[in-house]
């Protein structure tokens, strides 16, 4: 059997992925849609202290508790970037990584460079550098 963790961007949540699950648990797979800590409906969580290495390591901790024996973590947007992260440290438990309409990034690249859109990047690099809350 196979596990489905399913990582949206940031700007959302875990019910993004529920049509998804819901197929993927009828045709026998188990499915995990996420919301980051920090991100969606889990916000108020972390705060401000919700980063790249929270997302990595929420990603990690859930990996180490499934029991199915083929794990597939599925990243959409921000959301590939904690799957790689995740997927580095359980790499003997990750049998696959999905990219959904997202560029994948080069080593060391920023979220916000993946943006296809030039005034979006500027616009999330300011609010980056700013602190402020784009969602």
């Amino acid at each position: 059997m196979t596990a489905f963790v399913l990582v949206p961007g940031p700007f959302t949540g875990g019910w993004v992925w529920e049509e998804v699950a819901a197929l993927l648990r009828e045709a026998g797979a188990e499915a995990y849609p996420v919301t980051l800590p920090g991100l969606g409906e889990r916000r108020d969580e972390t705060g401000a202290g919700a980063d790249l290495e929270t997302h990595v390591e929420y990603l990690a901790r859930l990996v180490d508790g499934i029991d199915a024996p083929e794990v597939v973590l599925v990243g959409h947007g921000y959301g590939l970037f904690p799957v790689f992260g995740a997927a580095d440290r359980r790499a003997g438990r990750v049998a696959r990584i999905v990219s959904i309409d997202t560029a994948l990034p080069e080593n060391g690249a920023a979220w916000v460079d993946s943006a296809p859109d030039p005034e979006v990047r500027a616009r999330l690099a300011e609010a980056a550098r700013s602190g402020e809350d784009i969602a």
